[in-house]
């Protein structure tokens, strides 16, 4: 992200010819102006970064670097006249070239850490934040957003952030966004969605008395299907290692309520899921117990509903109950293990 020099610049009001200094700001004459170290010093401040920062001081000595010989003594003296003190930056705000040049300071080197400089993650916080709203086309709760930037700032306050970084920041393949799903989660759904370690269920999470149970499966279109059963009606779903949650159509949910095995005070939520055909369905969620497989009882399970759903999926948030599961295909069975 392009930085942008908005440091307090103080020049010499006597301009002299001097010998040729590599700590000296010329003129394009070669006619001194000022010290280079004292803008440094200055665009440091600016950035509020410590003098002894290696990252921040490379951006502002290329900053600074970008100055010399570059105005004329005439265009030094008439700002000079005009504004005084600000004559420099005056200058640079006017010298359009120079703010598309200033940037590359920056880009030129990925490694640099941008949250070693604390302007740069003052500034990063808000862009962040907007561009998770404008990313997402669900609505995103300000305490979800709150808690997903908080978590990000943590993540890389601890291990840096380079321009190479923000290229992997939209990449769902790079180590940096799995990293960040994995540890914050999504703005949608918060920290639902982060990795985690497994644990044990408790009891009234998975009842049954068997360790182990062997489910006949069916394959249908190479899909793979299981019987589930909720209160008296049993179907087949379809068992998808790829969905995070149970997914029903509204009809179906309809009549889960009339029988009174959802209710209204059991919706925890909307949300949006991704379908193996590519779509993107919007959702309501539930959480709902008494789900059956095999001998099992499953409870405090995440169901979600929509109307543009006609098979009815069995996702992880049910599979990951069990401390494993296979799918054996030469017996076409799914095998759980309590």
């Amino acid at each position: 992200m392009p930085i942008i020099i908005s440091f307090f610049l103080v020049i010499c009001t006597a301009l002299q010819a001097q010998e040729i200094n590599n700590d000296n700001l010329y003129t394009r004459e070669g006619i001194f102006i000022t010290k280079k170290r004292l803008l440094i010093a200055s665009c440091l401040k600016s950035l509020q970064a410590d003098k002894d920062d290696p990252d921040a001081t490379k951006i502002c000595d290329c900053q600074v670097s970008l100055l010399n010989n570059r105005y004329t003594r005439k265009e030094v003296e008439a700002y000079t006249v005009m504004y005084k003190e600000q004559a420099l930056i005056r200058l640079m705000e006017a010298d359009s070239k120079l703010q598309q040049t200033i940037p590359a300071c920056v880009e030129k080197d990925s490694s640099l850490n941008l949250f070693a400089i604390p302007a740069f993650v003052q500034s990063f916080r808000p862009r962040l934040a907007t561009s998770i709203r404008q990313s997402y086309k669900q609505e995103i709760s300000q305490s979800n957003l709150q808690e997903y930037c908080n978590c990000v700032m943590d993540v890389f306050t601890k291990r840096g952030f380079t321009l190479r970084d923000e290229k992997s920041l939209s990449d769902p393949n790079s180590l940096l966004y799995n990293e960040l799903a994995y540890t914050c989660g999504s703005p949608v759904r918060g920290k639902e969605d982060a990795g985690y370690i497994w644990q044990y269920p408790s009891q009234s999470s998975v009842v049954g008395n068997k360790l182990t149970d062997t489910i006949q499966t069916i394959q249908i279109a190479n899909t793979t299907r299981v019987k589930v059963r909720i209160g008296k009606d049993e179907y087949v779903w379809l068992l998808d290692s790829g969905a995070s949650d149970l997914l029903v159509s509204g009809t179906y949910a309809k009549q889960l309520l009339q029988d009174g095995l959802l209710k209204q005070d059991d919706l925890i939520g909307n949300g949006n899921y991704l379908l193996a055909d590519g779509r993107e369905i919007a959702c309501r969620r539930y959480r709902i117990n008494g789900i059956q497989i095999g001998s099992y009882i499953l409870n405090d399970i995440v169901l979600a509903v929509s109307d543009e759903v006609r098979h009815f999926l069995l996702g992880k948030s049910v599979l990951n109950k069990f401390s494993s599961w296979t799918v054996d295909n030469r017996l076409n069975a799914l095998i759980l293990v309590k």
